[in-house]
């Protein structure tokens, strides 16, 4: 399980961490700050990245994807690239002209399951723009 603890405070969950984490830092400018225009669709993203693109992945794991109300509540991997891809068309991020966490998060399978990501360019685009970040290779680096 993801886990943060900062001056005390236990933080789980890998979109509550990259919220706390934004809003400590945002002079990283990697957040949406809290009356910002696009704060909204910023947590939405957040957000179902734990609630909708995980869960869709373990159930592909574990074979039950195809159950009726693992349908009916998440969808699969078709809707998550179409929505993907529709937020591309707007800009090289998941939020436009701007890189955030958001984009970090919603990457990560892809980076853990390549072939998982979904075959259209815009999406290839995005996540191989995502690792050609410098902070990337850092990060990679120091991993």
């Amino acid at each position: 399980m993801p886990a943060l603890e900062h001056d005390g405070e236990l933080i789980t969950e890998s979109g509550a961490i990259m919220l706390y984490l934004t809003d400590l830092f945002p002079e990283r400018q990697l957040g949406v700050a809290s009356r910002e225009p696009g704060r909204g669709a910023y947590l939405t993203w957040l957000f179902w990245y734990g609630s909708v693109v995980e869960p869709v992945y373990l159930l592909e794991v574990l074979g039950v994807a195809e159950h009726p109300a693992a349908q009916a509540t998440f969808r699969d991997r078709r809707a998550i690239a179409a929505r993907l891809i529709t937020a591309l068309e707007t800009g090289p991020w998941i939020m436009g002209k701007r890189f955030t966490a958001a984009d970090i998060l919603l990457c990560t399978p892809y980076l853990y399951f390549p072939d998982a990501t979904p075959d259209h360019p815009a999406v290839r685009d995005w996540v191989a723009r995502c690792t050609a970040r410098p902070s990337y290779a850092k990060a990679q680096k120091a991993d």
